[in-house]
C-alpha cells in the first residue's frame, strides 16, 4: 500500500518511484566497499530517496531504474543516484542493483557481454548495503 499523505518536504512523488524505492531500497545501512571496509556504519535512504548520515552519498537521491523508456529491455535492475544543482537533477552514478540476501544489498558495476544486443551482465561489487 501506499501512504495517501506525505511530508511537507516530499508532498508529491512519483507513485511509482516511490513504490519500487519502499521495497528495495528504504532503510537503514552499513555500507561497505568493494574490499570490505566499513566506509559507512548509519546510512539512512529514506521514501523520498534522499540519502542521510553516510558522506560517500551525501546529498544524493536514490531511484531503481523502472526501465520504463524506450530501448531494448534492461537484463538487470540499476540504482541511479542522482545530484541536484540549483535548476535540474543530475545523473551522477549508475550500479546494477542485486539484492544477495534479505538484508544485503549488493552495487555492482557493469560490462558489457553482447555489445549488438545490448546486454550489460555483473562484473564487480562495488557496494555492499548490510540493513540494520
Amino acid at each position: 500500500r501506499i501512504a495517501y499523505n506525505f511530508s511537507e518536504e516530499y508532498p508529491y512523488p512519483n507513485p511509482l518511484y516511490y513504490y519500487i524505492r519502499s521495497r528495495m531500497l528504504v532503510g537503514n545501512y552499513i555500507v561497505k566497499d568493494s574490499t570490505g571496509r566499513v566506509v559507512c556504519k548509519k546510512m539512512t535512504i529514506g521514501l523520498d530517496g534522499k540519502s542521510k548520515g553516510c558522506n560517500l552519498f551525501a546529498n544524493k537521491i536514490f531511484n531503481i531504474s523502472t526501465d520504463i523508456y524506450c530501448g531494448p529491455e534492461s537484463l538487470e535492475d540499476y540504482v541511479l543516484l542522482y545530484s541536484f544543482d540549483k535548476k535540474f537533477e543530475v545523473s551522477s552514478e549508475v550500479f546494477i542493483y542485486n539484492r544477495i540476501t534479505e538484508n544485503v544489498i549488493g552495487f555492482y558495476s557493469g560490462k558489457w557481454e553482447n555489445i549488438e544486443d545490448q546486454s550489460e551482465v555483473r562484473d564487480k561489487i562495488i557496494y555492499t548495503l548490510k540493513k540494520k
